[in-house]
Formats: structure tokens, C-alpha cells, sequence
């Protein structure tokens, strides 16, 4: 006996979520709070290092799903500095 079966994927939903906090951390003081700073360093220079946390309201998403994946985009807006 044999049988067959077909399984049908349900569609992807995307949904888009802004930011709703976010802060820095600086690896040489990381108890320091930038307050309402409104930029948010990430990266390092040659003596220090600077992560990025950032929140998002999931209550907005819908329940009961499985998350596949997050991917997050960012945008420089600022300069780089020379030296």
C-alpha cells in the first residue's frame, strides 16, 4: 500500500515594526547612559568599542505565529571622521 500527500507552505507575511527604543553601550564605561542622546553609536575605533541596543513593540505582531528571521536595516545619516 502506498500513499501520497502534498503539503502546502502558508504564505509569508512581512510586517514592518519602528523602532520603539534604543541606547548604547560603551565597552570602556558601560554604565554610562547617553539619556536622550538621539544617535546611537555602533562600531569601534582604536581604543574603544560600541554596541547597539535596540527595541521593538512585538504586541503588534500577530499571535500564535512562528517567526522565521528578523533582519534589521539601518541607515548612517551622519560623517565619517578623517585620521
Amino acid at each position: 500500500m502506498t500513499g501520497r500527500f502534498e503539503t502546502i507552505e502558508r504564505p509569508l507575511e512581512v510586517h514592518e515594526l519602528a523602532s520603539i527604543k534604543d541606547s548604547t553601550i560603551r565597552e570602556g564605561i558601560p554604565t554610562l547612559s547617553y539619556g536622550s542622546d538621539p544617535s546611537m553609536l555602533i562600531g569601534r575605533t582604536n581604543s574603544e568599542r560600541f554596541r547597539g541596543l535596540v527595541g521593538f513593540d512585538l504586541s503588534k505582531l500577530p499571535k500564535l505565529k512562528d517567526a522565521m528571521g528578523m533582519k534589521e536595516q539601518a541607515k548612517y545619516l551622519g560623517e565619517l571622521p578623517i585620521g
